[in-house]
């Protein structure tokens, strides 16, 4: 070997700093996809649990507007940990038309609290019904 040949030779292969360089962006990106992906896990839990206080509300609305339900103010739990509280106020709707009477009604109001995540969540519906 001559030195113009040794001058010409280049090391192969990546150097420790490039190689820390390429880890740490390495590292950085998972970190930022783990912590994403948990946020998006969290407010998956929190979405679910509104769309089952919605069910909940929606179903007790239903059996309380029945022709059998109750006229008085009510409250409960439900069997997952959900308290709910129905307010029963009469009002009067205007007539449909000027020589009509006003037709009777009862508004409810619904309200559902959950604990979620050590924090209290709220619902509330609100409908109206023929006593």
């Amino acid at each position: 070997m001559n030195k113009a040949d040794l001058r010409t030779v280049r090391p192969r292969g990546f150097s420790l700093l490039e190689t820390l360089v390429a880890i740490s962006i390495l590292a950085l990106t998972v970190t930022v996809i783990y912590q994403a992906q948990a946020h998006s896990l969290r407010n998956l839990g929190q979405s679910l649990a509104h769309q089952r206080a919605v069910l909940h509300a929606q179903s007790l609305l239903a059996e309380l507007t029945g022709p059998l339900a109750p006229r008085q103010n009510m409250s409960g739990d439900t069997s997952d940990g959900y308290h709910w509280e129905l307010v029963i106020t009469p009002t009067d709707l205007p007539p449909p038309r000027i020589e009509q009477d006003p037709v009777p009604m009862q508004r409810l109001d619904l309200t559902l609290n959950w604990h979620e995540g050590g924090k209290p969540r709220e619902l509330k519906l609100t409908t109206l019904a023929q006593p």
